[in-house]
């Protein structure tokens, strides 16, 4: 994302995404971009392809931090530096 993103907005994608993530943590499944973006985008009345860079970068953020992580074909990737379809998971603990 080019230019900072307002921290209450932040907040609450980060707040969502987790939410998400932990809803499926039981069921030890990925969420989608895409997915979560059309989610959240409904409660907070937006369009969900405008959420999409924010949400990659709240992904990044929670990532750095160590609390979820982004696969593609079921490996860790960089969301930096993945191209294609991605796929966010909390954290797996080893």
């Amino acid at each position: 994302m080019n230019q900072p993103m307002d921290d209450a907005f932040a907040d609450r994608l980060r707040l969502h995404l987790r939410g998400m993530l932990e809803a499926r943590q039981s069921l030890a499944k990925s969420l989608c971009p895409t997915e979560a973006a059309r989610e959240i985008a409904v409660e907070l009345k937006l369009e969900w392809r405008e959420l999409m860079r924010p949400i990659r970068h709240v992904a990044c953020e929670l990532v750095d931090q160590g609390a979820m992580e982004v696969i593609q074909h079921g490996v860790p990737v960089s969301l930096r530096d993945a191209r294609g379809p991605v796929k966010f998971r909390l954290k797996q603990r080893r």
